[in-house]
């Protein structure tokens, strides 16, 4: 079994999941997916995670580009998990 490091959110440009569930979504419905190197504005919903059946939007907290995106599609991610790292 390999052991994959999970890396947390540290810093005010680092976007980290609120709760502990599945990567259901990476963009929004009205733009699509979105990629390393995309701007985004702050409120803008840039992913979104699915919790006993509930899914929490998660927003842009400040305008800038994607530098990283640290998850995948369907990633099982726990509370406070590096989502995005953004550049101002």
């Amino acid at each position: 079994m390999v052991k994959i490091e999970i890396r947390m959110a540290k810093s005010a440009n680092e976007v980290g999941s609120p709760i502990t569930g599945s990567v259901w979504r990476l963009g929004n419905p009205k733009r699509g997916d979105l990629a390393a190197g995309d701007i985004v504005h702050e409120g803008e919903e840039i992913a979104n995670i699915e919790a006993m059946k509930m899914e929490n939007a998660i927003t842009a907290p400040l305008n800038g580009r994607i530098a990283e995106i640290c998850v995948n599609l369907n990633d099982s991610v726990i509370d406070g998990q590096l989502l995005f790292v953004l550049e101002k």
